[in-house]
């Protein structure tokens, strides 16, 4: 397992253990695959694959160069200018991005202006998602997981990253509605705001390595995540309706 995979399976265990934070991705997931199950499932998937099932919720990807660390990236725009990753792992050819049997759906938002009841208040009404405090870069990670192990069909991937976009959305809305710039800035937040918090002992332990392995992409969303994209598209929302 890599420090991508371990950082958000600690994520979705917290949220298990907590029963006010939400509903988990492992419970989504199984009621989703009830829901759709049908002769068309998979045992695991490709880039190519994840670009032609976003490509029908009108989300566009770009393959990012394999740099040799057993996972295959993609980095993804809504049609409302949001930008998220999708980082494939338990891939059986990485390098070919092929044989992928999980994907860590995730992206970046600034923290700065931001309190940490708003992230109670995300975890809460979250659907799949998760967030986590990234101090040291003044951002905050949101993501979720998808497993095709036992098997997966394309709705129920589609329906996952609904489901997560669904998430972002209404956490871009409240942002808005209290008027928190939530693009990247260089300036540390002030001390009343969580970009200055310490972190838990989890937190600390386990985000260096993530920053090695994703920090660019994850920044890279950060920075074109301002209050004014939209991440839930026409085409997603109708798969929530």
């Amino acid at each position: 397992m890599t420090n991508l995979s371990k950082i958000f399976t600690s994520i979705l265990s917290a949220s298990i253990a907590a029963a006010t934070l939400g509903v988990s991705t492992v419970v989504a997931q199984s009621t989703t695959n009830t829901q759709l199950m049908s002769n068309s499932l998979i045992e695991e998937f490709s880039a190519a694959d994840v670009e032609s099932m976003l490509g029908e919720l009108e989300i566009s990807l770009v393959r990012q160069p394999y740099l040799g660390d057993g996972t295959v990236s993609l980095l993804a725009t809504t049609s409302g200018g949001a930008t998220f990753v999708i980082t494939m792992l338990s891939c059986s050819d990485p390098a070919a991005a092929l044989g992928c049997k999980q994907a860590i759906v995730y992206t970046g938002i600034s923290n700065v202006g931001v309190v940490f009841d708003d992230i109670n208040t995300f975890h809460t009404n979250a659907n799949v998602t998760r967030a986590i405090n990234v101090p040291q870069q003044d951002i905050i990670v949101f993501g979720t997981q998808i497993f095709s192990q036992g098997g997966i069909g394309r709705e129920n991937f589609q329906l996952l990253t609904a489901l997560f976009l669904r998430d972002m959305q209404d956490y871009i809305q409240s942002q808005r509605a209290a008027g928190t710039s939530v693009s990247l800035q260089l300036e540390t937040a002030p001390k009343n705001k969580i970009g200055n918090e310490p972190t838990s002992s989890t937190q600390s332990i386990l985000l260096p390595s993530f920053y090695r392995e994703t920090i660019s992409h994850t920044l890279t969303a950060a920075v074109s995540n301002t209050r004014n994209v939209d991440f839930l598209g026409e085409r997603a929302a109708e798969l929530l309706e």
